[in-house]
């Protein structure tokens, strides 16, 4: 794939929305009631089913499971080293990922698959875990992708229980349909998310930093309809404060407009 367009009016940075599904740990245990499970007790580690993504403003979703992989899978049910290879090269061309808890389980996940197979980290981008910034800049009754999803409007994720991960580890057909139908809807919701809440993220990746121009734009989104809207004063500084007309993040001037000479003396001040 080539760079292309963040969305029709600019260029800018590639961003992925992405989502995985993983195998549960099998494990050998003497009660329903024990907390500590030895490693000497683990009968199969994680591994990856299915993954699913999409660029951000584009329409195709990508996706792959297991069974897509007929040799390696008839060999082994639990072999993604060539599911992953497809989410390797989709991560290693983006410059931001997105994805709900990507830093507590879906990168640190992918990564550890990635080492066991002995492939090479990918390039690296900027990681935007909208589980974080949910948590951070709200305070809302459940911070699941499911909740904030219907919370905002866009609806719910599919309905499943632990039968359909059992299915698929089984090699049943139709349970793996439903997996994959399902790890999409999740990419489909959390894109929708992470849109509706970027222009609060004060910790988003700086969109001007991907694009080669001069002109102010927003942070969040790269649009270029900026409005004024007073001033935002530091403990030395005072710059401009924009706001966006699109997505209505705040944004900031990159210069101070304090004269030098008053600058100076706060600066002496501060010191």
């Amino acid at each position: 794939m080539s760079k292309g367009k963040f969305c029709k009016k600019h260029d800018g940075p590639k961003i992925l929305i992405f989502d995985i599904e993983s195998s549960p740990v099998v494990t050998y245990i003497w009660s329903l009631r024990q907390k500590y499970i030895p490693i000497e007790m683990i009968s199969e580690n994680l591994f990856i089913l299915c993954w699913a993504a999409k660029w951000a403003h584009k329409k195709t979703i990508y996706k792959s499971k297991l069974p897509d992989f007929k040799d390696a899978y008839k060999k082994d049910k639990r072999d993604d080293k060539k599911l992953l290879e497809g989410l390797w090269e989709l991560l290693d061309e983006a410059d931001i990922v997105v994805a709900h808890n990507a830093k507590g389980f879906d990168v640190p996940m992918v990564n550890g698959r990635f080492l066991f197979h002995g492939m090479q980290p990918p390039s690296t981008y900027k990681v935007i875990d909208t589980l974080q910034v949910v948590r951070r800049e709200f305070r809302l009754t459940s911070n699941k992708l499911d909740y904030v999803s219907e919370y905002l409007g866009f609806g719910r994720k599919y309905k499943t229980d632990f039968e359909l991960w059992l299915g698929c580890m089984s090699g049943n057909k139709k349970a793996w349909n439903t997996m994959m139908g399902y790890n999409a809807r999740d990419v489909s919701l959390l894109e929708k998310v992470y849109l509706k809440v970027r222009a609060w993220d004060t910790r988003h990746p700086n969109f001007g930093l991907y694009v080669d121009d001069i002109e102010p734009m927003c942070l969040a989104c790269g649009s270029k309809n900026l409005i004024k809207k007073g001033t935002e004063k530091t403990l030395t500084q005072i710059y401009r404060r924009l706001k966006c007309k699109d997505c209505g993040h705040n944004n900031r001037g990159r210069y101070t407009i304090l004269d030098k000479a008053k600058r100076k003396t706060l600066i002496t001040n501060a010191v």
